[in-house]
């Protein structure tokens, strides 16, 4: 009996531990998984890539260009000029998600159609020579067939990219519009190169690795030369810059004298007077915290260098005077720069360290970035100046126009102490605007509580008088019941003593009655008497 009773007992444990569902070391797979921290590669790794889908197979049609196959031939600076206006229609099954132009000179402002829809929007209102068409921004969803209309006269295209919906390489140029009012930084190199230069480490110092807002003005025209357009901004592109630059219309040439030059500028129709006019706007119009601008002796000597910087140094005073050149004052407002530095400037001087690791180069320093990324956009200026900067490992090394040197040549901030940052003394633009927005709510917060507080004041002084307007009621009302109270008493009273006055009134009455029954029967008996003794 014993051993049939564990047999049993046996064949349940066995069973038990089979299931697993009754044992408490039994515990899921599920349960012992930790869950997987997305990391921020896996994210990214996970956005949706655009694919280029450029090419003649989604040309749907085409009208005024001479062929569209030289869109799509990978030779950026080769195109063609319409005759007059155009316009060409892509259709993709599968939705086209943005397209980037690369016009050879600034166009102006044309149509983009989403056909699916018929919805019509206006592009190049900034004119950019490279852009960037979100088209599913632009219209909510990416359409399967979009036209591009260039209806203000011939329109010359090197090239047009056309992507599916998702992210576009960093190659693609998304240009942010001028900084207007905004800059905290204002580069100003006279040629298109002299920025990766002269300047080297500038740029993707303080517009990618500080995130300052940095705005390039350039004084000269390449317009000989249109290969150098696209290049300084490929240059700007590859070394952090986001803002679209300005592109001087000043003609280049070559001489050492600045007297001279200021002459042979007039002679082609540029007199000094317009030419402080143009660097007095471009600060007015930018407002920038700091001016950086050339060597006052024109790094190697070139007379157009002198003359930005000489013009800069006049116009430092002249742009917070509204009586001089009023039509830009009128436009922009007056500036008066905070702080000026002049490259290799030999008062207050400031030596900046371009040879630093950058993060947000994956530690290539400002001075290897400028080298290596920056320069070699110039493929037309390459091979004359890069002696300057590309057989030296650091910056430091650069043996004659070193870009690490500069002078604080004019601060209404005060001067350098630490001496190692443009922007010491100073508040980014951005960060006053943040300021300002964090004044702005706690000011929002502040009015809020004293609006809430004089609310409760004023809720509760209603209250207040409310419990007296009703205690005065209360007391109002017990005054009226008691004075009712009394005149009902007196009333009562007075019924009462009427009535106790007409009782005794009766009672007299009756008596009086009554004597004179008694008396009238006493009479009568006396008269009765007295007849009887009469007879």
């Amino acid at each position: 009996m014993r051993s049939r009773i564990f047999s049993i007992v046996c064949l349940l444990l066995a069973g038990c531990l089979l299931l697993g569902g009754f044992s408490p070391l039994a515990v899921s797979a599920e349960e012992t998984q930790e869950p997987v921290a997305e990391t921020p590669e896996a994210t990214e790794a996970a956005a949706v890539q655009a694919t280029n889908i450029s090419g003649n197979d989604i040309v749907a049609a085409s009208e005024g260009f001479p062929g569209t196959g030289f869109l799509f031939n990978d030779r950026v600076l080769e195109g063609e000029k319409t005759a007059g206006n155009a316009s060409i229609t892509f259709e993709h099954e599968a939705g086209i998600g943005s397209v980037y132009l690369i016009f050879n000179r600034p166009y102006g402002e044309y149509t983009v159609t989403d056909n699916g829809t018929g919805n019509v929007c206006t592009v190049g209102q900034y004119g950019y020579c490279h852009e960037f068409i979100d088209l599913t921004a632009l219209f909510g969803s990416a359409p399967s067939s979009v036209t591009l209309s260039f209806e203000n006269g011939s329109v010359y295209l090197f090239e047009i990219d056309v992507f599916t919906e998702g992210e576009v390489p960093d190659t693609v140029q998304k240009w942010n519009p001028p900084a207007d009012g905004k800059a905290d930084l204002v580069l100003l190199s006279t040629h298109g190169d002299d920025d990766q230069l002269f300047f080297a480490g500038v740029l993707p110092y303080y517009a990618r690795e500080k995130g300052y807002t940095v705005q390039v003005v350039y004084f000269t025209d390449h317009a000989d030369e249109p290969e150098r357009m696209h290049e300084m901004l490929n240059g700007l592109w590859a070394v952090g810059v986001n803002i679209y630059p300005v592109f001087g219309e000043h003609p280049d040439f070559f001489k050492r004298n600045m007297d001279d030059a200021y002459v042979a500028l007039e002679n082609l129709g540029y007199p000094r007077e317009d030419l402080m006019s143009f660097v007095v706007e471009n600060i007015r119009r930018f407002q920038p915290l700091v001016v950086v601008g050339h060597d006052i002796n024109g790094e190697y000597g070139h007379a157009l260098h002198k003359i930005y910087t000489d013009l800069l140094m006049e116009a430092l005073d002249l742009s917070s005077d509204a009586s001089q050149f009023p039509e830009s004052a009128e436009t922009y407002g007056t500036w008066d720069v905070p702080k000026t530095y002049l490259h290799l400037y030999e008062e207050n001087q400031i030596i900046m360290d371009w040879d630093q690791p950058l993060e947000s180069f994956g530690g290539m320093t400002a001075f290897e970035v400028t080298r290596d990324l920056g320069y070699p956009c110039h493929k037309s200026q390459y091979q004359d100046f890069a002696w300057y900067l590309v057989y030296y490992d650091t910056a430091a090394e650069c043996p004659k126009y070193n870009p690490c040197y500069y002078g604080l040549f004019r601060t209404t901030v005060g001067d350098d102490v630490e001496k190692k940052d443009f922007f010491e003394n100073l508040t980014s633009h951005a960060e006053m605007d943040r300021i300002e927005q964090e004044q702005q709510l706690e000011a929002e917060r502040l009015a809020a509580e004293e609006e809430a507080r004089r609310q409760a004041e004023e809720a509760a002084r209603k209250a207040e008088e409310e419990a007296r307007l009703a205690e005065e009621q209360r007391l109002k009302e017990e005054a009226e019941q008691k004075a009712a109270e009394e005149a009902r008493l007196a009333e009562e009273a007075r019924i009462a003593e009427e009535q106790r006055l007409a009782k005794q009134a009766q009672t007299k009455l009756t008596i009086c009655i009554a004597v004179e029954a008694v008396l009238i029967i006493l009479l009568i008996l006396l008269l009765i008497l007295r007849f009887r003794r009469r007879y």
